[in-house]
This record gives structure tokens, sequence and C-alpha cells, in this order.
């Protein structure tokens, strides 16, 4: 969860961070391969994943993607190994992955996410608009021992708030108006946590990271998802938050 990994990161010495939860396991020698790999390339590395699914598969990183019912954003998994030892993936969608510290400055999780849901969106999503590589090392494995309950309260509300706050964040504020607000969060979202989206706290990380951007909006949906922009959105240049 997003609260514990900041405060974590706050903790740790050393020039690469890497972000695990409590039930997995790596491979001997995985975290030092993707953080070789991460150093050299400045990239979020992430190496194969096991124990995730029922199936118990070899999963080879993931794609990022917006939910087919829903909308928001989610990542589906690479079944098919690369060819290559390392190859681009456009997102993570669980632990571990590893990132050097000056990566995560800025990719690091929004505030105000919390409980599960959207952790890894988040920084998928920013490492895009920041033109960050998300790498996939074939190989070295981080396996997943899961409880079969979670051991903490998830609700929708708090999915369908942590998305919206990701979506408030990353894109532009005629983008957010125009697009995510109307099309996709206004009737998911209590009143409380519209009032929370417009807040000083969440207005000055998106002003903040506007003021970052490498990539247009527009690229989120014809580079990213590779699909023609939404009919009736308006794409906003990097860093331009015009009210």
């Amino acid at each position: 969860m997003a609260p514990s990994r900041v405060a974590a990161a706050k903790l740790a010495r050393g020039d690469v961070l890497a972000f695990l939860d409590a039930h997995q396991r790596v491979s001997r020698g995985c975290l030092d391969a993707c953080a070789d790999r991460a150093i050299a390339q400045q990239a979020i590395v992430w190496p194969d994943v096991r124990g995730f699914d029922r199936e118990s598969r070899t999963l080879h990183g993931a794609s990022f993607r917006l939910c087919r019912t829903r909308g928001y954003f989610t990542a589906r998994w690479n079944l098919r190994q690369p060819k290559a030892k390392v190859s681009p993936v456009s997102s993570v969608r669980c632990p571990g992955y590893v990132m050097p510290r000056a990566v995560y400055e800025h990719v690091r999780w929004i505030k105000g996410l919390r409980n599960w849901g959207a952790s890894e969106a988040a920084v998928s999503l920013k490492a895009f608009f920041l033109d960050i590589p998300i790498l996939h090392l074939c190989g070295p494995v981080a396996k997943h021992l899961f409880k079969r309950r979670l051991q903490y309260d998830a609700t929708w509300e708090d999915v369908w708030r942590n998305q919206a706050i990701i979506a408030r964040v990353c894109f532009a504020e005629r983008t957010w108006r125009d697009y995510w607000l109307p099309s996709v969060f206004a009737p998911h979202l209590s009143q409380a946590t519209l009032r929370e989206l417009d807040s000083r706290s969440v207005q000055r990380q998106h002003d903040q990271f506007q003021r970052i951007k490498v990539r247009d909006d527009s690229e989120f949906w014809t580079s990213l998802l590779r699909k023609p922009v939404p009919c009736g959105n308006v794409p906003i240049a990097a860093g331009d938050s015009a009210n």
C-alpha cells in the first residue's frame, strides 16, 4: 500500500530501492540483477512474477490498459516469454520491482492513496508521462504466496477514489474536467471525495507534476494505449494546467 511504501522509502539508505510485499520470495540474485539494470538504464526494473494467478504461471511483465467495464487504470499480464533478456513493458502490476532513488523521487506514490487499488497504476502512469523506462528482466523471479483473504478492509469506494486521484494529478486540468471526471469517475465518487480532489494538497501535487511532464495527455491514448483520443476530449500540452 502506498503510505507504507512512502514511509519505508524515507527510512531506506542507498541509491536503489526495491519494493516487495511481505508474502513474496525472490530467487537467488534477483534483486541484485534488477538493481544493476536499474542503475545502468535509470529505469524501473521488474523480474518475472509467479504465483500471482491461480494457475501459478510465470508472468513476464504487463501492458498498461483501461478496464473494459469500468474505464479506469489497470494492466494486462504478458504471458508469452520474450526473446530478449531485457525488454520494455508499459506497466508494473504488483511488487517486487526495483528503481534508482533518483527515479523514485519522480514517480513516488501520490499522497492520499490508501488501502488497496492503483498503487502500481500510479507509478506506471507517472513513468510514462516522464518518459522513464519500465523494463522486464526475464529469468529472476519474484514469487507471491497469497493468503486467501486480505488482512485489511478494501472497498470499491477506496479503489474509485484512488483511481480518481491518479487521474487528477497526472492529467492536465482541462483533460480532467472534460474527460476523466464526467466520463469515468463522477458517478462513483462521494461528495467528500469530490471536495478532496479539489483540495490544496491534491492541487499542489497536480501542479508539481504538470511542470515536469514531458509527454502530452494525447500521447496517453495514441502512444500508450494505441487508440484514438476519446471524442470530446481536447488534448492539452504537457505542463499546461490551465483552468
